[in-house]
């Protein structure tokens, strides 16, 4: 099974993932070198918006729809979507629009299962104001400085402050690193994408400031 790094040119190999997607989703995937650029997409005090596309075994109906905007418990953990729109429903499956701003471990899933809903196709198809679109499985693009500066607003800070010294007050500044690129490859969208290959989070003090791109894959 391949990572999603052996779907980028060589020279873009210090890219990691932003968030996650777990093996059997698919949909939108960020990948980075540029901490700051992390850490505004993924951190929940930001706000940045991550939109799913969910089908799910049964019928969702309003009480469910409100359960998941309240709250469901699943592990003494409270989760809860910012906005859910069901598409489509019919009594074998439903088609659900759900919306989170935090990232915890397979939460999409884990809020439907506490409701009793199977979840068989998840798709991540949107970060911030940028859609998977047309983008096909298995392959990237870069993000152009328009829609990088797009996700700075939305995280409420201006595009090059210092996220860093935002998180901690006890952190040092991030020095200045090779600028590698004005923006590298957004992450190819993965369908069931494979694992990191042990490859942790960029160093927020340490990374280049090249932008990542999105891709898509199996």
């Amino acid at each position: 099974r391949k990572v999603v790094g052996d779907l980028l040119p060589s020279e873009w190999r210090e890219a990691y993932p932003v968030g996650r997607l777990d093996r059997d989703s698919e949909g939108l995937l960020f990948l980075t070198n540029d901490g700051d650029f992390f850490l505004r997409i993924t951190h929940p005090k930001f706000g940045v918006g991550k939109t799913y596309l969910v089908r799910v075994v049964g019928k969702v109906g309003e009480g469910a729809v409100r359960s998941l905007t309240e709250g469901v418990i699943d592990r003494e953990e409270v989760l809860r979507a910012s906005h859910v729109e069901v598409l489509r429903a019919n009594a074998s499956h439903s088609v659900v629009e759900v919306e989170l701003l935090e990232g915890k471990n397979r939460e999409v899933r884990r809020m439907f299962a506490a409701l009793g809903f199977a979840v068989d196709r998840l798709c991540r198809t949107r970060i911030g104001a940028i859609k998977l679109g047309e983008l096909k499985p298995g392959k990237w693009r870069t993000l152009n400085r328009v829609e990088v500066n797009s996700l700075m607003e939305l995280a409420s800070l201006p595009a090059g402050g210092s996220v860093s010294r935002a998180a901690s007050g006890n952190e040092a500044p991030a020095p200045r690193s090779r600028r590698i690129r004005d923006h590298a490859p957004v992450a190819p969208v993965l369908k069931r994408p494979p694992a990191q290959s042990g490859r942790g989070r960029p160093d927020r003090r340490g990374a280049p400031r090249a932008r990542a791109g999105f891709a898509r894959g199996h």
